[in-house]
């Protein structure tokens, strides 16, 4: 089971394609529980009535972000092998077992996937930077991001699920240089982390 909302209620809020720094506008009313509900994962992800809310948490360490094959035990089979900066995934029934609670039950979600993925070994600081909605292929369509920047003190993580193959830190200079490698929302990352604003 996981936490969606009706795509009826981003196109009366405003669709857009790619990211939106409004990130308020979005947020007060996805996260809202009147407007969110749990459905199953299959249906979820064959059902474009509906969005499923995912955080999508960077690594950031000065000019470097952390980045990682998604191997082949991945859960999203449509991205197993692409390149991402993003880490984190679903709000499951568990982490919104508080109707009541939206955003704080939210913020408890991200802690729970990303030490699931991996471990951080470092202090750090967490903002919200932006919201994606992508709907130029099947993944994006079924899915709204919650871009977190996480701004970590020293470059010190290790994965801790296979998801995660081959994950280091690299210059984002050296990202740029390797877009077509990498899945379309680390592509949409990349510009947010080019706006100066």
């Amino acid at each position: 089971m996981v936490l969606v909302f009706p795509r009826k209620i981003l196109e009366s809020v405003g669709e857009f394609q790619g990211y939106s720094l409004e990130i308020d506008k979005y947020l007060d009313v996805v996260l809202h529980p009147k407007n969110s509900f749990l459905v199953s994962g299959d249906v979820a992800e064959k059902n474009t009535e509906y969005k499923q809310i995912i955080s999508y948490v960077v690594l950031r360490f000065g000019q470097e972000v952390f980045t990682y094959f998604r191997g082949m035990s991945s859960h999203e089979t449509r991205l197993i092998g692409r390149r991402s900066i993003g880490l984190g995934g679903h709000i499951e029934e568990t982490d919104a077992a508080d109707p009541t609670a939206d955003r704080r039950s939210y913020r408890l979600a991200v802690q729970r996937e990303i030490s699931e993925e991996v471990a951080i070994n470092t202090s750090y600081t967490d903002k919200i930077a932006a919201v994606i909605n992508d709907d130029s292929d099947d993944v994006g369509r079924v899915h709204f991001g919650i871009l977190h920047i996480y701004t970590l003190a020293e470059p010190k993580v290790c994965a801790r699920i296979q998801d995660i193959a081959d994950g280091y830190f690299l210059a984002l200079e050296k990202v740029k240089t390797a877009l077509h490698e990498f899945e379309s929302w680390s592509k949409i990352t990349m510009q947010v982390l080019a706006n100066p604003c």
